[in-house]
């Protein structure tokens, strides 16, 4: 193994407007820059920040600060020998998810066999069941009795998005 002789980071420097917020949208630079760690250093080495970071009138006007400007630089140094990371094995644990009834939220009864279910996994992969649901809903004697039961609130608090749908059907439905 030889020994390192330069290392590189990455330099981000960006400067606080006037009311102490970071201003990232003008006045942010960044850059991957290698610097020498030997002590030697050569022509590349002397000039790798920004000549021209901010203009004059542009920092008297919107960054000084009774006085003071505010600059703000982070460095992060790039190692040569990444963390070597496993394979994922997301796919076991989802599968072992799915496969186990540990964690369920939601039952289903169908002529006598009850199915244990994720909500989350029902959502996200069930679009068709979604829309039943939402259909379901939309029938005003059926909405009527769910708006009133705790579950309704539930609902609303955890799923705005499906609120937002619901209305948006009965709003179609009796147009």
């Amino acid at each position: 193994m030889g020994r390192t002789t330069r290392v590189k980071a990455i330099i981000e420097a960006f400067l606080m407007d006037k009311d102490g917020e970071p201003c990232t949208k003008a006045t942010s630079r960044a850059r991957v820059h290698e610097f020498p760690i030997d002590g030697e250093s050569n022509d590349d080495d002397v000039d790798w920040g920004w000549s021209q970071f901010v203009k004059g009138t542009t920092l008297e006007k919107d960054y000084v600060r009774e006085g003071h400007i505010t600059f703000v630089c982070g460095i992060m140094v790039i190692h040569d020998n990444p963390i070597l990371v496993p394979p994922s094995d997301l796919g076991i644990h989802l599968g072992s998810l799915l496969d186990h009834m540990d964690g369920t939220d939601v039952s289903f009864t169908i002529d006598g066999e009850t199915f244990r279910a994720h909500r989350a996994v029902l959502a996200a992969r069930s679009p068709e069941l979604k829309s039943k649901c939402i259909d379901f809903l939309a029938v005003e004697e059926n909405f009527k009795e769910a708006a009133f039961s705790d579950g309704y609130a539930l609902l609303v608090l955890k799923f705005p998005t499906i609120t937002a749908e619901l209305r948006k059907r009965v709003r179609t439905e009796n147009a």
